[in-house]
């Protein structure tokens, strides 16, 4: 029975952490958001070096991805 009882407890508390990091996952789930932090991690950049950068990246994509981040 305390096997089962550990299980339950693990699986429960698995559940609780996805909650936590679930919405940190959603904010960089995407194509241009992973490409824009490699971008601007080394050092910070404007928006339209960014925009250059990051080739076929509309200004609607970028802009609406900096604002999630």
């Amino acid at each position: 029975m305390d096997e089962y009882t550990d299980l339950e407890a693990l699986s429960h508390r698995a559940l609780c952490d996805m909650a936590q990091v679930r919405p940190v996952l959603d904010k960089i789930a995407d194509k241009w958001t992973i490409l824009i932090l490699t971008v601007i991690c080394p050092k910070p950049s404007r928006f339209n070096e960014l925009k250059r950068r990051l080739d076929g990246i509309t200004h609607k994509a970028l802009a609406d991805a900096l604002k999630r981040l």
